[in-house]
């Protein structure tokens, strides 16, 4: 599992099945879940420092840009 702070108050995690979740710092409970990001483990996931983008990286050799929680 990947775990990493994406904007303010919330966090990501990536798991071995390809899911990506977006989680509340405040109340611990999933906003957003996003089923077979990746084929295969997320390995990486990291905070662009503007609040609402990120990255991934996985099993699959594929990368993909976040804006607020949508592959761009």
């Amino acid at each position: 599992m990947t775990l990493r702070s994406v904007m303010d108050n919330r966090f990501a995690s990536g798991s071995t099945d390809g899911n990506l979740i977006l989680w509340s710092s405040e109340t611990d409970e999933a906003i957003a879940i996003n089923e077979n990001i990746h084929e295969g483990t997320i390995y990486a996931i990291e905070s662009l420092g503007n609040n609402n983008s990120f990255v991934s990286g996985g099993e699959d050799c594929k990368i993909r840009l976040w804006k607020d929680l949508e592959v761009v």
